[in-house]
């Protein structure tokens, strides 16, 4: 993931370096971070587990972990929590935050290895990040939008950086999940409306990748339901 990892790494890198060695007393706080993202907690203790979660996964044993197969799956929760959005005293921009950290996480997480809970699991929650990742897709792609032209200032940057990120682990979901286009079914309407114009303001940036190229192609050609008309993201 081209940014993600590399995010983190500049973000968090010297508090990790503190967490590490205490990762062992962390251990025993992971059967409780399910409770921080209940429907009742506020986003802003969402946040800070989602902020620590992104610090601690680097550590090799701590990734699997996040999904567990069960509803106090981590992931489960975090996907559902950012769907229902049940905060409803947080702000937007509050929210586009929670989302952007959440893409980061799963960037880190790393959805092209075998290993990555993100894919490949059994789990719900292996339903609920396609559906997951198009909302948040979705949303801020609206705030791009709503803000018009060009990125200028950071916040817009960053968002701009989500999105780009959002499509290669949308992507890369597409390339592994066989069931990918019925995840799809119950966020068809966002995700048509949204890869046309995420596909153009992608491709209109100055340093746009060949991978990213590659991952709209195959977005914009997925058909979600056989019924509907082929998009077109040229």
């Amino acid at each position: 993931m081209r940014s993600g990892a590399r995010y983190w790494e500049n973000q968090g890198s010297g508090l990790f370096g503190l967490i590490l060695p205490q990762y062992s007393r962390f251990q025993c706080v992971l059967p409780l971070l399910p409770q921080c993202l209940s429907a009742e907690t506020p986003l802003p203790s969402v946040l800070l587990t989602v902020e620590l979660l992104s610090l601690l996964v680097d550590h090799e044993t701590l990734a699997p972990q996040l999904c567990a197969h069960s509803e106090g799956c981590l992931l489960l929760r975090l996907y559902m929590y950012i769907t229902s959005r049940p905060d409803k005293v947080a702000s937007d921009t509050q929210w586009l935050q929670l989302e952007q950290e959440a893409v980061w996480l799963l960037a880190k997480l790393g959805v092209q290895s075998p290993s990555s809970p993100v894919t490949g699991s059994s789990c719900q929650c292996n339903v609920e990040v396609v559906r997951a990742l198009t909302v948040m897709l979705h949303r801020q792609w609206l705030t791009v939008r709503r803000a018009g032209g060009p990125p200028r200032t950071d916040w817009q940057k960053r968002t701009v950086r989500c999105l780009r990120d959002t499509v290669l682990l949308l992507h890369s979901l597409s390339q592994k999940d066989k069931l990918f286009t019925v995840h799809c079914v119950e966020v068809l309407h966002q995700y048509d409306q949204v890869m046309p114009g995420v596909s153009m303001l992608i491709r209109g940036l100055p340093d746009v990748t060949d991978c990213e190229e590659s991952a709209l192609d195959d977005l914009c050609a997925t058909e979600t339901d056989v019924d509907d008309p082929e998009m077109d993201c040229s």
